[in-house]
């Protein structure tokens, strides 16, 4: 299993260390890819993870890293995808944020010119709090109608509280 933490996260930020022990006690060995967009191409850390991946993995994001996880997965097939919170970031999504271009820097105009497009992965699951911004629970809605994938809405917001944890740990 690969986990890509959100934008300036690392595992050791709050909901992390349990959902690696829950996948461990599943029998995933638990890769951490430190993936953050900031200035970077999307592409460009796509190809940087693929290297690492095989395709009988997970992959496993939250906000940002769900996004990058979610367009690695269109790039590469892999056993299942667990995109959580998915930040609308593609396709001309990023005029619904505030701040957008402070936080991407160089990668806005990048992310703007990508179109989503179906993941490659056998199994998707999408998961977003039902009080998180509106357009996002929107747009992780129809990812998950384009995939086929399962869809869960927690009834938190954009945090991994124990609520989304569990609903994480039980989709594993």
């Amino acid at each position: 299993m690969y986990i890509i933490p959100a934008y300036k996260e690392t595992i050791r930020n709050r909901g992390y260390s349990r959902i690696i022990s829950g996948a461990k006690e599943k029998g995933y060995e638990v890769h951490f890819l430190n993936l953050q967009i900031q200035n970077k191409s999307l592409y460009s850390l796509a190809l940087k993870a693929i290297k690492k991946m095989d395709k009988n993995c997970v992959i496993f994001g939250f906000s940002m890293g769900a996004l990058i996880g979610y367009y690695i997965s269109t790039l590469f097939p892999v056993k299942k995808g667990i995109f959580c919170s998915i930040s609308p970031c593609l396709d001309g999504d990023l005029k619904h944020i505030r701040g957008h271009k402070k936080i991407l820097g160089t990668a806005v105009e990048e992310l703007n010119r990508i179109k989503y497009r179906k993941s490659l992965t056998k199994e998707t699951i999408f998961i977003c709090g039902k009080k998180e911004m509106k357009f996002l629970v929107e747009r992780t809605k129809k990812l998950s109608r384009m995939n086929k994938g399962k869809l869960i809405i927690t009834k938190g917001n954009h945090k991994l509280d124990d609520e989304y944890i569990t609903d994480i740990l039980t989709n594993i």
